[in-house]
Formats: structure tokens, sequence, C-alpha cells
């Protein structure tokens, strides 16, 4: 008989679900779970019902952080219930930024978060931290600030990798 290798390790569906509630991007799921981002994406090609359960969770981390932001309107903080007015029924501040000349966009993407980071992130809105609550509806929920710019002049686009690049 010729030897078999290292067991496969599995992806713990617990854990998966809990790390997608708080958004963890793939690597830092396969760092959690303590493989690397190769093999968890082998897993999720081998079992591709881990995709639901990532979608579920994801859905879910919405889901709680939108009723932590409504609980807070309704209790009476002013910020939130003028930040789901702006997102839920077209109410705005007028800002006007006019500008000329150029104007130079850096992106880095070396500074993407960790499992703890969006585990303190998502913890700390949960828990009423208004500000924590609009960052996160910012990334997670597709909500933003309204604001109108007027610029002319050049644009120009820096990342810090190639692949990226306009």
């Amino acid at each position: 008989m010729g030897k078999r290798g290292p067991q496969k390790k599995p992806v713990d569906s617990d854990r998966l679900l809990a790390l997608a509630q708080i958004h963890c991007t793939h690597e830092e799921i396969a760092a959690v779970m303590g493989m690397s981002l190769r093999t968890f994406q082998e897993r999720l090609e081998e079992h591709p019902e881990l995709h639901a359960i990532i979608d579920k969770g994801r859905d879910e981390g919405k889901a709680s952080l939108r009723r932590a932001q409504w609980k807070s309107a309704l209790s009476g903080d002013r910020t939130m219930m003028i930040w789901l007015g702006k997102n839920h029924l077209g109410q705005s501040d007028i800002q006007k930024i006019e500008h000329s000349g150029a104007v130079h966009v850096h992106f880095d993407k070396s500074d993407e978060g960790k499992a703890s980071l969006r585990r303190a992130q998502w913890k700390s809105a949960l828990s009423g931290d208004r500000t924590m609550m609009i960052w996160l509806g910012k990334n997670h929920l597709g909500q933003s600030d309204i604001q109108k710019i007027e610029h002319s002049g050049a644009v120009h686009v820096h990342f810090d990798r190639e692949d990226e690049g306009l």
C-alpha cells in the first residue's frame, strides 16, 4: 500500500458562518481557520455549499447591523435618525464643493482589515457605537453621505499595485 497524504483540513461551517457575519474576506477566513488562502479556495471548489454559508452569514451580519442602527435611531439617537433618513428616505444635506486644479487620489490596498479588527468593529457597532454603525453601514450596506462635487481640471488616480490601476 502506498503512503497516504496528510488529512485534508475541513472547513468548520459554524465558524465560517460567524466569520461571514462580520464580513471577513476569504484571506481572513483562511487565516482564522489555520489554512492558506489557496487551501480555503480549494475547499470552496470541493464543497460549493460553503458559498451558501458565506452568503447567509453576510446577509445575517447586514441584518444585525441594520437592526442595531434602527434600534439606536428609535431610542432617540438623532445622528442615527439623520443617517437613516439620508439612506432610506432620500433626505440629504446640501453640500456643494467646488475645486479647480489637479486632484490626486491614492489607494493603499495593503491595509486590509484582519478578522480580529472586523470582530471588534462589529462588536462595537452592535453595542451602540453609532460612529462604527455608520462606517460599517457605508462599507457593508451600501449607505453613503450624499455629496455633490463639482470639479474642473485633471484627476489623477494612483493604486499601490499595478494590476489594480485604471
